[in-house]
């Protein structure tokens, strides 16, 4: 499969100038760029749906278009097939008649039976009576690229097919589409402005930008090494800085101020630098300083009785205040409990058991002497005979 497109176009905004040559069938060209610069534009010109205004697009050695020549094939004449983003199914006929009216040639049951053969190779054997409004997006879909199988088509042109579904269901489609490309003998444009259906879908690139066309390129270099600033852009790097020459394999980045070293010597058409994010890699300028151990040499346990570090507190004032906070409240309800103590105010739990005396005992002697400093720990719950008194 040959394709040749060289077409202009003025429209509203901007006049289309898009040109391309692909010289193999097993390769996938993708026109990406932002929505508006012309993509559905140059894919309907190609399909005869829009005519240029002036160029020559011939595919297979055969002209589908010349201005000079005056030639201009008809649609139905051009063995194109072509995948609208919201299928294009007629919806008074149900999918079989569909498909049906795509093949070109045969009776009706060859008709028929080449209709049904592409229903089940898109996995739709049983949905061959159904109309388009009782079908999901996605077998619409199925059925519309069956259709364009059933009428052999040199070239099939993708208008964003996947633009109007959900997630998943895009994601299956893409599998789906991808198999029929790879089985398809002639070849592919598609339409996007999805970066990642390029990198799944496409082999070959050529970025739109306003009407203007870049010249077609893989995607491979495209993602390494994007020949515009647009190019760039819409490949996903967001990191670009205006730049200048400043010496051999030096580029002075104006907008970060820094001078780059490339590995490559930078041309002398070259005003813009770009880094993506994935090229970066954080280094430390200093190791980091090694924690010391609580006591003794590194890896030991600490020796009984020595004095503990403190707990490192997370945060400034606000932290520290949190803290002393909670041990004023702590003592102000061992207060309380003394003070309880001392009046006869004490819970039964506590009278159950005559050993509790002697820490009723503490706590009066405590509460006498008013002796509530740190030395004196909160037990919420209750004190046993085992616990210290308070003295």
């Amino acid at each position: 499969m040959s394709l040749s497109v060289r077409i202009r176009k003025r429209l509203a905004a901007f006049t289309l100038d898009v040109s391309f040559d692909v010289e193999r069938a097993d390769r996938v060209v993708a026109l990406l760029g932002p929505s508006g610069c012309g993509k559905s534009v140059t894919l309907k010109c190609i399909a005869g749906v829009m005519r240029p205004d002036e160029g020559r697009i011939v595919l297979n050695g055969r002209t589908l278009f010349d201005s000079e020549a005056g030639v201009d094939l008809p649609p139905q004449s051009r063995r194109v097939g072509y995948l609208f983003q919201d299928s294009a199914l007629f919806p008074t006929m149900d999918v079989l008649h569909n498909v049906m009216a795509g093949v070109r040639e045969g009776g009706r049951a060859e008709r028929r039976e080449r209709a049904r053969r592409e229903l089940r190779a898109m996995r739709l054997d049983g949905a061959e009576c159904l109309r388009p409004a009782q079908l999901s997006g996605g077998q619409r879909q199925r059925v519309a690229m069956a259709r364009i199988l059933a009428s052999d088509p040199e070239l099939i042109l993708l208008d964003e097919p996947f633009s109007a579904l959900d997630g998943y269901l895009r994601w299956q489609l893409e599998l789906d589409l991808a198999d029929d490309l790879r089985t398809f003998p002639g070849g592919a444009v598609l339409v996007t402005h999805d970066r990642d259906e390029v990198h799944r879908l496409a082999q070959d690139v050529c970025v739109i930008d306003r009407g203007q066309g870049e010249p077609l390129t893989s995607v491979h270099e495209l993602f390494a090494r994007p020949r515009t600033v647009a190019a760039a852009l819409i490949s996903g790097c967001k990191n670009v800085s205006r730049a200048r020459v400043a010496g051999d394999h030096l580029l002075a980045c104006d907008d970060w101020g820094v001078t780059l070293a490339c590995a490559d010597a930078p041309g002398p058409r070259v005003t813009h630098a770009g880094i993506r994010a994935h090229y970066l890699t954080a280094v430390p300028t200093e190791p980091a300083p090694a924690v010391p151990a609580p006591t003794g040499e590194k890896g030991t346990a600490p020796t009984p009785g020595a004095r503990r570090q403190p707990h490192p507190v997370r945060g400034g004032a606000r932290d520290r205040r949190h803290v002393q906070h909670h041990r004023d409240g702590a003592d102000a309800r061992w207060r309380a409990a003394a003070l309880r103590v001392r009046e006869g105010r004490v819970g039964r739990a506590w009278r159950r058991h005559p050993r509790d005396a002697r820490h009723r005992a503490g706590l009066r002697d405590a509460a006498v002497r008013g002796n509530f400093g740190r030395r004196v720990r909160p037990c919420m719950t209750r004190l046993d005979a085992t616990s210290p008194t308070c003295g």
